[in-house]
């Protein structure tokens, strides 16, 4: 599983680095848009992948 976690954890970051230089440097907006998508995204994103492919039990893999 930890593996699949830290594959989950960096994608995370990935997500949240890569919004914030999108919406803040590549299309000038104020920075507090950025976090609202981060905010509202990035934590659904990782809690399913967790959910469903890091601590799935059925997955023995």
């Amino acid at each position: 599983m930890l593996p699949r976690f830290i594959v989950v954890a960096l994608l995370g970051l990935a997500l949240n680095l890569g919004i914030t230089y999108v919406v803040v440097d590549v299309a000038r907006y104020w920075y507090g848009y950025a976090l609202l998508l981060i905010v509202l995204f990035v934590p659904l994103m990782t809690f399913l992948l967790s959910k469903f492919w890091v601590f799935n039990e059925q997955d023995n893999s």
